[in-house]
């Protein structure tokens, strides 16, 4: 799926991509059994939400630091109960309702997480790069139609040479 980075660049996609990942970790501990239809759903809603880009300012720290990426994995398992818990009706920060390391973070690794995440934001960010440079070419062939009954003297180290549109 196409998702669109704009702004933010490749912090905006690796936002986006925890949201991706954490929705599809949800959803096999949900096939597995390990978590119970309704918090399930309102984990990978709420996911989805961040995938999206509707929670972005949920994320004030630097997605990029070095290690494992502890702290951009814990933001996302502490922002997405947040929201699913409002999917559910629960008051905000009952993590007795869904639990950011028990539930959210259930059977992942940071030193997996993050990676996997940092690889599917790097994905997005330079499909998007590929399609500013396609249209960076596009606009380049353009001036160049455009300019191209235009004759100049041509220069070859520092002397005139042949004309050239």
């Amino acid at each position: 799926q196409n998702f669109p980075v704009s702004g933010r660049g490749l912090e905006h996609a690796q936002i986006r991509a925890m949201g991706l990942l954490k929705a599809a970790c949800a959803q096999v501990n949900l096939d597995r059994g390990l978590l119970s239809e309704e918090k399930g759903k309102a984990i990978i809603a709420a996911a989805t939400d961040i995938a999206d880009g509707k929670h972005d300012k949920e994320f004030p720290i630097d997605v990029f630091q070095t290690g494992s990426g502890t702290s951009s994995n814990m933001n996302t398992n502490e922002v997405i109960p947040i929201f699913a818990l409002q999917y559910l009706g629960e008051p905000m920060g009952n993590y007795d309702g869904i639990n950011p390391n028990d539930d959210v973070n259930m059977s992942q690794s940071t030193n997996d997480a993050y990676p996997t995440g940092f690889r599917l934001g790097l994905h997005f960010a330079i499909e998007q790069l590929a399609n500013h440079v396609d249209a960076l070419e596009r606009a380049f062939l353009a001036k160049g139609s455009e300019f191209n009954d235009v004759m100049k003297m041509g220069r070859t180290q520092l002397h005139d040479a042949v004309p050239m549109s």
